[in-house]
């Protein structure tokens, strides 16, 4: 059975391919969002708390060592261009 939260992401997909001229008022875009947002979130870490850490710690690090470097050659791209 599908869950919820792919439902709803293919249900946003196939009115954004028709073009759909669908509308939620922002508090209900903003509270969709904000739990679709946890409920991702709360799968993941549910997800990631079952795996042994061992054979994740090089991906862990290597994800912080890429998000730094990034940071850094986006600060220095930007400190040359304005």
């Amino acid at each position: 059975m599908i869950d919820v939260v792919i439902l709803f992401f293919l249900l946003g997909l196939a009115a954004g391919l028709a073009r759909s001229d669908l509308k939620l008022p922002s508090a209900l875009y903003d509270s969709l969002s904000l739990f679709l947002l946890l409920a991702i979130g709360l799968k993941g870490g549910e997800g990631l708390a079952k795996q042994p850490l061992g054979p994740l710690l090089p991906q862990l690090l290597a994800v912080i060592l890429l998000g730094v470097a990034l940071a850094l050659i986006a600060y220095a791209i930007l400190y040359w261009v304005g």
